[in-house]
């Protein structure tokens, strides 16, 4: 049985395992299965679906830790089982640690959206340390930006999902609070280089009004700053990492005598 077989024989197992009741699972209806269904372990992980299945078809290359974790409480593992699960992707390659780098980004919940990533990612909570406060403003700029294109089906559709998909979320837009987002200090915690503390400024794009650039800058001197470079250095290696990668896959594809 190779890594993947592994893996997806590890997690169906596991989801066989849990009850809906011992869950917090109720009202579902006839059940073809013995334990949870794959939706109901995706919504409690905080993941898609689709995500999901593609983990338990054992397929982890790339899943974050913090993603790992959720699954493994959704799913009850206790230490020695989350350890596992830990292992087997490690084991699936190196593309965890590079995703490790982009979390917003590389989210299979946020799919490259800042709020998509905040209410529907665990990795979320600490990825922001003061992730109350990040929620707050982050729903009240979506009010302002709601309130100025009130008939764009993409904003309404959008909100309209995490309405429905987180109630973090439905809570504070219930609240009905409104800001601009335009400058302060977010702190999060990378991890690769620990927490940083980030002065920030949005500004508008004249030529693209619908559009707004956000710069983040650590003040000079303080560890933050230390840090930040960094990542920078980190960033730079894994570049020419995957040059030379690319090179000697390029050089391997070549004829005789060539």
């Amino acid at each position: 049985m190779d890594r993947n077989q592994d893996a997806a024989a590890f997690l169906k197992s596991r989801r066989d395992r849990v009850s809906p009741t011992r869950a917090g699972v109720f009202g579902s209806g006839r059940r073809r299965v013995p334990g949870l269904r794959r939706e109901e372990v995706a919504f409690l992980a905080g993941v898609s679906v689709d995500y999901h299945v593609r983990m338990e078809r054992g397929d982890l290359r790339g899943v974050s830790p913090e993603v790992l974790d959720a699954l493994a409480r959704a799913l009850q593992l206790d230490e020695a089982e989350t350890a596992y699960l830990h292992d087997l992707a490690h084991a699936a390659g190196p593309g965890a640690r590079r995703r490790r780098d982009k979390p917003v980004f590389d989210s299979p919940a946020g799919r490259g959206n800042t709020s998509r990533f905040l209410f529907l990612d665990p990795a979320a909570q600490v990825f922001w340390p003061d992730w109350p406060l990040i929620a707050d403003q982050n729903v009240a700029s979506l009010r302002s930006i709601a309130g100025q294109h009130p008939h764009d089906r993409t904003v309404t559709d959008y909100i309209g999902e995490l309405v429905t998909r987180s109630d973090e979320f439905r809570v504070r837009w219930a609240a009905h609070d409104v800001r601009f987002h335009r400058a302060g200090v977010k702190r999060l915690r990378h991890p690769e280089v620990g927490d940083l503390e980030l002065d920030y400024e949005a500004m508008d794009l004249p030529a693209s009004p619908e559009l707004r650039l956000t710069a983040y800058t650590a003040a000079p001197g303080t560890p933050s700053a230390e840090r930040l470079a960094l990542l920078g250095s980190l960033a730079a290696s894994a570049g020419a990492d995957d040059t030379a990668v690319s090179a000697d896959r390029s050089r391997g594809t070549r004829g005789p005598g060539e």
